[in-house]
Formats: structure tokens, C-alpha cells, sequence
């Protein structure tokens, strides 16, 4: 921020004019403190309305110092403290929000090839802005921060290296967004995934027979899955959260598709089916018809069809639930169809 040097100030503030009232001189009118140190930023367009807020805040502040006496000063300078502090964050936070420097930041760099990861934390906000070859890509903005950025090494294949970057958006359970800088080989890339009420650190899982790895994350729509004709009714804890994969393929990282890791979802399979049976035998029914649902999506996912996975459904469902079993069928194949939680952001390649 550019600072009015003591020659451009007006005579106000450089010693002109001035009037004596009970002892004390006074400006001869109000100082327009948004006219001067604030003017490189009230004239490019950016957050005009709160820097001008600030500034006029500051004024206030400044002529409330501009007293008669020093006992004035020390009864004033607390309330004056007070306004500032008030009048700081705000500012501090269109500064950030425009990409520039501003009061108690914190920066960091992380860097991945030809990307740039740098992460802010100002005034208890969480701010990501990704470069490449200087160009941004994607900025977020943050409620807070849950995880640091953090770099894998030999993911998704030996020699590559995958940068993670978690932006929470604050709610009871949503939601969060994963960033994945990806360099690998010739290719820097960028990917943004949507992990919903996801929460914690992603894992990585070898789900096939090769060297890759790939990402595990949930398919949350099913959470508070129901209607008001439906005898199904699942609170958010009852809610089945089915794991899927992300897979780097062609240089950006997708969602998996039914039958390409068939022996990983026939071991969910089999976990599903098990945990339902023990659930239903115990009279724990929300919980049984919870595993009954995953069973037969990770059915579907070993690349069995609809029939068969509606089978496996009918047989976990609660025998008063079985009833619903083509209704919610209808709904987990829709569901598998649909999710796709990953979109591409950007790649260059050397």
C-alpha cells in the first residue's frame, strides 16, 4: 500500500492552517485520511466499499488523538484502540481477498513442478491460491484451515509426487474440497474434487494389481437418504457412505467406473454383507438397511448387473423393508451412474 509522503499531505496534516481551542490545535476541517493513504485502492476497482469504510475509520481514530491535552490522549487512546482493532479486520481481509499482502499473514509456499501452492491465514480465515508457470489457476477461500497442504511422494506411480490442499467451507458436515497437484513424468496438473462431509485426510490405496495408487473417497448421496412415503428413513449417522476411487489416468485423476477394480469391491462386498447380517439379527434394522444399500452398490461396482445387485439387496434388507427393495435399487444404480466428484483444472506439459 502506497503511503502519502509528508509533501503530498494536504495542509491539514503538513501544518497549515490551523485554529487554537482551549489550548489545543485543530485541523481547520475534517481530513479526508481516504483521499491519500487509501487512494491506490480506491481507484482499481477492488472492494472499493470496505476500504473506504476502513479509511474513514482510521480518520475517526486519527482525530480523536488530535486533542488539547496529553490526558485527553491517554482517557481517548483505549476507545481509539478498540475502533482499530474493529476496523482491521475487515480491511485486512479485502486485502487478502485481492491477492495482496496485509495485517498478521502467514504464507507459505509449496512447489510441485511447474505449480505453485500458496496458503494464507489471515485472521483466523483460510485462503489457496494455485499457480502455473505464474498464470493462477484457482483461488478458494476457506472458513478455516482443518489440514495442511501435504506432498506424496511415488503416488500415483514411483517417481511422481501429489500435493494435497483440503478447503473446508464450514456447516455441521459440509463441506470440503480436495485439491490435487499432480506431477508426473512431463505433466503438472491440477484437479479439484468435491469429498462433500468428507471431513478427514484422504487415503491412498494400491485397488489393482499394478504399481498406481489411487485416491479413496465416499459417495455421500445417500446421507439422510428417505421420504415421507418411504419407511426407509436414515438420520446422518444411519447414512451409508459408499467408498469410491479416484484414479490418474491421462494425466488428470477421475472417478473410478464399475468393474475396473473388481476384486477391491468384492472384498466391500463381501465386509457389507456381513455387518448387515450381524446388524439385522441383532434388531439394529437402520443400521442393517444401511450395509444392505452399500452391498449392493459395491455389487455394482464389481461390475454385476442391476438383477443380481438387487438380489443381494433384497436378501440384507429387514424383512418389513423389502418392500422398498426396487425403489432403492432404482436409486443406487442412479447413484453410481451419477457420482463424479473430480473436474480438471489445469496441466501443462514440458
Amino acid at each position: 500500500m502506497r503511503r502519502a509522503a509528508a509533501a503530498e499531505l494536504p495542509a491539514c496534516f503538513a501544518g497549515g492552517q490551523s485554529r487554537e481551542k482551549s489550548g489545543g490545535t485543530f485541523p481547520p476541517r475534517p481530513c479526508r485520511l481516504a483521499d491519500h493513504v487509501f487512494d491506490d485502492y480506491q481507484t482499481d476497482g477492488r472492494n472499493t466499499e470496505t476500504y473506504t469504510r476502513a479509511a474513514g475509520a482510521f480518520e475517526v481514530a486519527f482525530l480523536h488523538l488530535m486533542v488539547p491535552d496529553e490526558a485527553h490522549v491517554i482517557a481517548k487512546f483505549p476507545a481509539v484502540l478498540v475502533l482499530l482493532v474493529m476496523v482491521g479486520s475487515p480491511f485486512c481481509m479485502a486485502m487478502a481477498k485481492d491477492g495482496g499482502h496485509s495485517c498478521a499473514e502467514k504464507d507459505s509456499h509449496y512447489n510441485l513442478g511447474r505449480l505453485l501452492l500458496t496458503q494464507s491465514s489471515v485472521q483466523g480465515d483460510y485462503f489457496l491460491k494455485f499457480f502455473l508457470d505464474g498464470k493462477k489457476l484457482a483461488q478458494a477461500d476457506c472458513a478455516f484451515k482443518t489440514h495442511g497442504p501435504a506432498t506424496a511422494a511415488s503416488i500415483p506411480f514411483p517417481g511422481c509426487h501429489t500435493l494435497l490442499a483440503y478447503c473446508y467451507s464450514g456447516g455441521a458436515h459440509c463441506c470440503t474440497t480436495l485439491f490435487i497437484a499432480t506431477n508426473c513424468g512431463p505433466i503438472s496438473s491440477l484437479d479439484r474434487a468435491n469429498l462433500e462431509n468428507d471431513n478427514g485426510e484422504v487415503k491412498f490405496v494400491r485397488a489393482g494389481d499394478g504399481l498406481r495408487r489411487e485416491i479413496k473417497v465416499h459417495d455421500w448421496q445417500f446421507a439422510y437418504y428417505g421420504s415421507p412415503d418411504m419407511k426407509i428413513q436414515f438420520s446422518f449417522a444411519d447414512s451409508p457412505a459408499m467408498v469410491r476411487l479416484l484414479v490418474f489416468s491421462d494425466g488428470h485423476w477421475r472417478v473410478d467406473r464399475p468393474g475396473e477394480f473388481k476384486s477391491f469391491y468384492s472384498r466391500l462386498l463381501h465386509e457389507a454383507s456381513e455387518g448387515a447380517s450381524t446388524a439385522s439379527k441383532a434388531g439394529k434394522n437402520a443400521l442393517a438397511s444401511s450395509l444392505a444399500m452399500q452391498a449392493a452398490y459395491y455389487d455394482l461396482m464389481t461390475g454385476a448387473s442391476a438383477s443380481e445387485a438387487g438380489r443381494v439387496l433384497r436378501s440384507l434388507l429387514p424383512a418389513g423393508l423389502r418392500s422398498e427393495t426396487a425403489e432403492v435399487m432404482r436409486d443406487i444404480r442412479r447413484a453410481v451412474a451419477r457420482f463424479d466428484p473430480v473436474a480438471p483444472v489445469g496441466r501443462t506439459e514440458k
